[in-house]
């Protein structure tokens, strides 16, 4: 899909799209990656974005130490 200034995806379109191209990924590694394309965004606002998906099944949240968390894709056949 070619972009130009004009055109903007949604946050959490931009999240599941990098989720399908990685697979699971860090949450300070997906936010690095989404802070390419939406300079301005927040860690709050990003934490918000996360929420929403996982509220609407698309991605699974979950701790794998202290203080790392990872995200996925849920996968639907």
């Amino acid at each position: 899909m070619a972009s130009s200034s004009w055109e903007t995806i949604p946050t959490h379109t931009a999240v599941v799209e990098v989720l399908k191209r990685r697979g699971a990924i860090a949450d300070k590694a997906l936010y690095k990656e989404i802070r390419r394309l939406y300079k301005d965004l927040s860690w709050r606002e990003f934490i918000r974005t996360l929420m929403k998906l996982e509220i609407q099944g698309l991605i699974h949240v979950y701790a794998t130490g202290r203080n790392r968390t990872m995200i996925e894709l849920i996968r639907r056949d």
